[in-house]
Formats: structure tokens, sequence, C-alpha cells
């Protein structure tokens, strides 16, 4: 049942349109350079194949994020998408509780340059209070921050693909933070 659904195409439809615009909030997340570096490095080994990662961290009173981790959990990748089953997420969550951090992003790549959400992108995310970010060409993506790259957020039941401006607003680049963790669960 599984690989029938991943390879339905109506699922590689685009999302429907918005019913009211995007409003940015004041919250920031915060992510460190080394954090933007490794996940491209894991999304690359795939080769040919959609990857995803989590960026794990904590949350401050105001809303703002704080990555701490990268994480790559065991997936089914395929050319055009991927499945984590909930076993995996699960084991994500075991593996980051002790530390106290919450997921706060969820990052895949795509095939070619589009960094839209599709309609199983927005089927399968794995939360609507996260940021879901999308890099381009499985990967490959050599270009200054966020250029080329789709940072999306869901408001109102809908996931918008921000502007440039608003992404570089909504996620700010840490030079010279602390290092991060990386947890691989691909294995």
């Amino acid at each position: 049942m599984l690989f029938s659904l991943l390879d339905d195409e109506d699922a590689f439809e685009w999302s429907r349109k918005p019913t009211e615009p995007y409003s940015r909030p004041s919250a920031v997340l915060w992510l460190p350079k080394q954090a933007l570096e490794v996940t491209i490095s894991t999304l690359r080994q795939h080769r040919r194949l959609e990857a995803a990662c989590f960026w794990y961290g904590r949350r401050d009173e105001a809303g703002n994020g704080f990555v701490k981790a990268v994480i790559a959990p065991f997936q089914l990748n395929r050319w055009g998408n991927y499945h984590i089953p909930s076993t995996s997420i699960s084991a994500v969550s075991a593996a980051t509780r002790s530390s106290g951090w919450v997921c706060v992003a969820q990052v895949h790549s795509h095939p070619g340059s589009s960094v839209e959400h599709s309609r199983y992108d927005d089927e399968n995310a794995s939360s609507q209070r996260i940021l879901s970010v999308v890099i381009p060409k499985y990967g490959r993506w050599r270009r200054r921050w966020p250029l080329g790259i789709g940072v999306h957020e869901c408001q109102n039941a809908y996931w918008h693909k921000l502007s440039d401006s608003d992404a570089t607003l909504r996620i700010q680049i840490e030079l010279g933070a602390e290092s991060i963790t990386f947890i691989d669960h691909r294995k």
C-alpha cells in the first residue's frame, strides 16, 4: 500500500491557492551556519533521490527558535518524494527528549529548481507548527541564503512559500555559533 501511494502521480500536483495572505510573525528561527552545511551535505548523499532532515532545538517564550541539532531520520527515498514512517518520528523524538529539544523545522530536497510545496508535501508535513524548508536539485544548492530555497510556513491550514525578504527575516543564519549535534538514524 505504501508504494502505491508513493507512485500516485496526483500526489505531485501543486498545492491549492491561499485564502488569506501571509502574515510574517515576529519570531525568528536562528540557524547556525554549520547546521545548514550539515543539512546540505546530508541531502546530497542521497544523489538523485528526495531526502529529508529535521532541525531540532529550543524555543523561547516569544516563539523564537534556536537550532541545536540536525537529525536524519530513517526514511524511504524516491526520485520525487520521501516517506518517514511514524516509528522513525518516534525514534527521533526519543533521541532528542533528554536534551529538551523540539522540532523547529523540517527540510527536504526536490529534484529540480522548483521549491514550491506539492500537495504531497502539504499532506505529509510532520507538523503545521514548524517551518518547512525545500532545497532544490537534491541538495546541490550553492547560493547565498535564502536565494533559490523554499521556506514555507503554515497559516490557516495553508503552506505559504515566503518571499526571499520574508525568509531572510524568518530564518537568520548565525555565523560563529556553537557547534551543533548531528544524529543519523538512516542506517
